[in-house]
């Protein structure tokens, strides 16, 4: 960009112009800060550097591979391609009763949510609709939908355990393993949204090549990435697509979506297989060295909740692989003035996997020794 439209600095620019105005004679002599051509001159140069950084601006915005924010949504119109937008997780919560003799009534809108976390963080969730578990029935499943959308309502199996209205004959409610209907998800960053956009060339191919599943793929809300294999992975003809969510792994309606997305244009020839990745939950045990002098009040918990913001699944980081230097740099930039040095014990190296595994964080165990 300095090569195609450069901006010089301010007294650059006037020591340029004093120098052409005193070759073409100027009559005025005075262009020392202060004087009123001196004035003139800067007011004048400051207006064009601005109008420079505009042109800049606009510049970049023109083009897909540069552009930002509602300038790169207004390029990708011209694609046919519209930037994924964040949508609301959606799931059973799990219910008990007390007197399995006695019909259970749970409305729509009631109100539950998880219980806080170390950082006092709670996520609720609605009841979308009448739930009635009949007489003799021991449990039921009421069907919720998070109060707002992103991925981090995607909470973890047994995290939702409190009703906002007194419920009677509720022994115990809870979301249970496979809990999720529909992952929640952010809105899909600049990123992803430009590299689907220039793919979409792709789309345009007479057969259906591994870029042009990639491509349709990732248009479904709700997918994070895909993975395309298209090198015979169960025999010939065969083609697996991987899907991740926000979650990690893809439910059976994320994966029913991108399998209809994928219907127009798969090949007359292809035997297609959708398919879910797979998580890989690891253990992180690390050690936080402090001044002997300093307080450790909430250093922990502090600690513990940086590695989990770390490990949040989005195309921010590289999901199959964990490199213990980063880690420990984001916990170091949040922690800096509270510790001297951060030593990870577990895992005791690197991890990389293969392109369809998403590490996923299990227990964290922090300790802390004084120096």
């Amino acid at each position: 960009m300095d090569k195609l439209i450069p901006i010089k600095t301010i007294d650059e620019e006037k020591e340029q112009l004093i120098e052409k105005l005193e070759q073409e004679d100027f009559e005025l002599k005075n262009f020392e800060t202060g004087s009123v051509i001196g004035t003139i001159i800067m007011i004048f140069l400051r207006i064009k550097i601005e109008l420079l950084m505009l042109i800049r601006k606009v510049y970049i915005g023109m083009f897909v591979k540069s552009s930002s924010d509602e300038w790169l949504d207004n390029k990708a119109e011209d694609y046919g391609k519209i930037r994924k937008q964040a949508i609301k997780t959606e799931g059973y919560l799990t219910v008990q009763k007390i007197d399995r003799k006695k019909e259970l009534i749970i409305p729509k809108g009631y109100v539950f949510k998880t219980l806080p976390s170390l950082a006092g963080k709670e996520y609720r969730f609605i009841s979308s609709e009448k739930t009635v578990i009949k007489a003799n029935e021991e449990t039921g499943k009421i069907f919720i939908i998070a109060e707002e959308t992103g991925s981090k309502y995607n909470v973890p199996t047994n995290s939702i355990r409190q009703s906002l209205v007194h419920i009677e004959n509720i022994k115990y409610l809870s979301n249970e393993k496979d809990w999720l209907i529909k992952e929640g998800s952010d809105t899909e960053i600049d990123e992803s949204f430009r590299e689907r956009t220039l793919n979409t060339w792709a789309e345009l191919a007479t057969y259906s090549t591994a870029l042009k599943y990639k491509n349709v793929a990732e248009s479904v809300e709700g997918v994070l990435y895909v993975i395309v294999n298209d090198m015979h992975p169960r025999g010939q003809g065969t083609v697996d697509i991987v899907v991740a969510s926000y979650n990690g792994t893809a439910g059976e309606k994320l994966l029913k979506d991108v399998e209809e997305a994928i219907e127009s244009i798969k090949g007359v020839y292809d035997d297609v297989l959708v398919k879910s990745a797979e998580t890989v939950a690891i253990d992180v045990s690390l050690i936080l060295y402090i001044d002997y002098s300093a307080s450790e009040e909430g250093l922990k918990e502090r600690a513990i909740t940086y590695v989990k913001e770390y490990f949040e699944i989005s195309n921010k980081r590289e999901l199959n692989t964990l490199y213990l230097s980063e880690l420990i740099f984001y916990v170091r930039k949040n922690l800096d003035e509270e510790i001297t040095a951060v030593k990870i014990t577990e895992p005791e190296e690197d991890i990389k996997l293969e392109k369809d595994k998403v590490i996923i964080l299990n227990q964290v165990n922090v300790s802390i020794e004084r120096v």
